[in-house]
């Protein structure tokens, strides 16, 4: 239920709904009118989309079910990249392992709310592996094959592409400095598939143009933490958890103890260097102008680039846990692998308390609420709003929108019953000339001809006020307080949570 997730609800049901799979869709349920709606990568939505439709479940049921497999996606695509570095079975198996454990891979993205930016991240290491297959062997398949990861990485999520050059350039670097006669020749086969990458995904990258130079203001978070904390968030892989991860942070001692063993894979230092760096400016420095226009693709979100630099070192703490592994097994010849296997295993399970599940499910459960102090009653939306929700469905109009507040939980409506409402977003920053106006003035209905403009507009019929809001701080909206002595509206339904108005002349 928190900020971002209500915007990638509202995409799916009007994808699902309309058929508009364009780039500025999704976003027209809470940006429309004269001023018109903004780019976003929809590859998400319009997977989400195609599920709804062929399952029937409800938006939010089916957004669950798009989270459950990234822990596991995120896992096959680290083995898969150790096994095109060299990496034998176990050192893949591994660091599959340790990924799915790794709270600040794929957990805390999705903790935050960062659904697609999830996704994204659960098939970066894809990236590097199709642009080693390239330049090891090229040919029209491997051209391919990465010309559409990279077009499918850019349509999940803008900064997947920045992610993929970023993680991917330590890998050519080492290739190249093994092989000194090789960097021209890669480059030039690189930009020839990078041409008809280009042309492919021309409507992406420039929708993020117009984003960019739009009037939806890049306003940068100035994270300040002190570097020693942030630096501990890092290797503790912990940011968002209740508690450090420290056993990852011994596999990763381990693992660099024994970097000469990483053979073909001793370029993801570099990259975990790279991407601490870039981890350690944004949290501690996020403030400072360079810093916020390099980390501009990720929004300035520590969540985001924490999850970024966790990346290679979750493959150098696999490399930790694969050399335990061979003491282990050393120790207990002559019997059996799997006996070592299994007793790696029990150990692995205890250094993470149970592999890290009870910690992570405390994580990720903050996407249904809005921190572990909130209770079922201070939930956005509650279970009396989404009955009035309900019955409010029942008596809309097809081409009706909603007078409601943007800070309580009406905001899901349109996900949950296909209603529209004036405010479909928390999100308050460039809403609608008309929103924005009704949204301080609706109770001024009777003396503000503007405010009866807007109505008539709108084709606004229905007026929905819900209880609470996304946090316990922030007020309602003025335009839709005290309206149960106004004489413009009659109450036709109310509970314990909410009440629907129907407008009157």
């Amino acid at each position: 239920q928190r900020w971002d997730p209500v915007f990638h609800a509202n995409g799916i049901r009007y994808i699902a709904e309309t058929g508009d799979g364009g780039l500025y869709g999704v976003s027209s349920v809470n940006r429309y009118g004269p001023e018109g709606s903004q780019f976003y990568p929809n590859a998400y939505h319009l997977a989400g989309s195609l599920v709804y439709l062929i399952t029937g479940g409800s938006v939010p049921l089916v957004m669950t079910a798009m989270i459950m497999p990234l822990g596991g996606i995120y896992a096959l695509s680290m083995a898969a990249l150790v096994r095109e570095c060299g990496g034998r079975a176990a050192f893949a198996g591994a660091t599959a392992v340790v990924s799915a454990v790794a709270a600040s891979g794929v957990y805390e993205s999705i903790s935050n709310g960062l659904l697609p930016f999830a996704l994204s991240i659960a098939m970066t290491p894809l990236g590097p592996l199709a642009v080693l297959r390239f330049v090891r062997r090229p040919g029209a398949d491997t051209a391919v094959v990465l010309s559409l990861v990279c077009a499918g990485m850019l349509a999940v999520h803008s900064s997947a592409l920045f992610a993929i050059v970023l993680l991917s350039l330590p890998l050519l670097l080492h290739r190249w400095w093994r092989h000194r006669d090789r960097v021209w020749r890669d480059v030039k086969r690189l930009l020839l598939v990078a041409a008809p990458t280009m042309a492919l995904t021309a409507p992406h990258l420039l929708g993020a143009l117009d984003q960019a130079s739009g009037a939806y203001g890049y306003r940068p978070w100035a994270s300040d933490q002190p570097i020693w904390g942030a630096l501990f968030n890092l290797v503790a892989f912990q940011h968002a958890r209740p508690e450090p991860q420290l056993a990852l942070t011994a596999l990763v001692v381990i693992g660099l103890i024994g970097y000469r063993r990483l053979g073909e894979l001793r370029w993801i230092g570099g990259a975990a260097v790279l991407f601490g760096v870039l981890w350690l400016l944004v949290a501690s420095f996020g403030g400072v102008d360079w810093v916020a226009a390099i980390s501009r693709p990720w929004w300035n979100d520590r969540p985001r680039i924490i999850a970024l630099a966790v990346l290679p070192l979750c493959i150098i703490a696999g490399h930790g846990l694969a050399l335990v592994y061979d003491r282990v097994r050393r120790r207990l010849r002559p019997r059996p692998a799997p006996m070592a296997a299994a007793a790696v295993a029990v150990l692995f399970g205890a250094g993470t308390l149970a592999f890290g599940v009870p910690g992570n499910v405390d994580t990720t459960a903050r996407l249904y609420h809005n921190g572990p102090d909130d209770t079922r009653e201070t939930l956005p939306v509650s279970e009396g709003e989404i009955k009035a929700m309900r019955v409010l469905a029942a008596l809309a109009e097809p081409d009706e929108r909603v007078m409601n507040d943007r800070n309580d939980g009406s905001v899901w409506m349109y996900a949950l019953t296909g209603v529209k409402t004036v405010a479909a977003h928390y999100d308050e920053n460039v809403p609608p000339k008309d929103a924005a106006y009704l949204e301080q003035h609706f109770r001024e209905y009777r003396t503000d001809p503007e405010v009866r403009a807007a109505v008539r507009r709108l084709n606004i019929k229905h007026v929905f006020v819900g209880d609470g809001s996304r946090f316990p701080r922030v007020l309602p909206d003025p335009g839709v307080q005290g309206l149960e002595n106004a004489d413009f509206v009659r109450l036709i339904y109310r509970n314990e949570d909410a009440r629907v108005y129907e407008l009157v002349p």
